[in-house]
């Protein structure tokens, strides 16, 4: 599930124009507000922070790709799209259809209680990994790649090791390789700044993969990842993949058999 907030100043002596929006959200028009969001399958919290300087709204969605499920959305001609989508920039001066082009909020700051001592930043770390592999590797969303890893990440699991982009470029390879390709978090368990977890890999060779041409054999193969996440970004990750299980599997390395006592 994805989760994406921002923040939209609302433009000055639009507040109350604001309000009446909302009202007609929570009223005559929110059937369309709340079949339009099922349709795009993303949950929506508006929030209305007024302050001496200014005032803004606080958007949150959630999803499986909320930024383009919204920007689909907004390039609708569905009418109620049209009028939700006019208001929008009349009361915030914001194209919704442009969205997904906007930046991720970056992290700048943090404070509090350390790893050891919180049981929510074990669970948010959790939660890191879990879309680590759900967007990055299961969906490939490269834009989940700049905001769960850092610029300098590097995948230790191959030699040499990978950088984000070559670490990218070996995920499309197994999709292409094996269509249904898919990675399922059997536990994940948190210890400070590390992280780790038991995977299980599977797919179905319909595809060229490392110049084996497709064989339609499915395979299965079990590893356990480590990972060292820093402010909320994962830095780097050893994934333990057995390769040759897989070439058995696929029948092009013997399985050697073991004799007889």
């Amino acid at each position: 599930m994805g989760f994406t907030a921002f923040a939209a100043p609302i433009l000055p002596g639009k507040t109350e124009q604001l309000k009446r929006f909302t009202e007609e959200l929570n009223g005559p028009r929110n059937q369309e507000y709340v079949e339009s969001r099922k349709r795009a399958g993303v949950l929506e919290r508006t929030f209305l922070q007024q302050t001496p300087q200014g005032d803004f709204a606080l958007v949150t969605l959630e999803g499986n790709d909320p930024l383009k499920s919204f920007e689909e959305f907004a390039k609708s001609q569905d009418p109620f799209a049209r009028w939700f989508n006019q208001q929008v920039k009349e009361i915030h001066g914001i194209d919704l259809a442009q969205i997904s082009s906007m930046p991720a909020p970056a992290l700048v700051v943090q404070g509090g209680i350390s790893h050891g001592a919180s049981g929510g930043r074990e669970e948010e770390d959790k939660k890191i990994v879990r879309r680590f592999v759900d967007e990055c590797i299961n969906q490939q969303k490269e834009s989940s790649w700049n905001e769960l890893t850092t610029p300098n990440y590097r995948n230790y699991g191959f030699e040499p090791p990978l950088d984000r982009d070559a670490t990218i470029q070996l995920v499309r390879q197994f999709h292409q390789g094996f269509p249904d390709f898919h990675v399922a978090l059997d536990e994940v368990i948190i210890d400070g700044d590390r992280a780790a977890s038991k995977d299980t890999l599977t797919g179905t060779h319909k595809g060229v993969f490392q110049g084996i041409p497709a064989t339609g054999r499915h395979v299965t193969v079990r590893a356990v990842t480590y990972y060292r996440i820093e402010k909320g970004r994962i830095v780097e990750d050893f994934p333990s993949i057995d390769m040759m299980s897989i070439m058995q599997q696929l029948g092009v390395t013997p399985v050697q058999q073991r004799r007889a006592a």
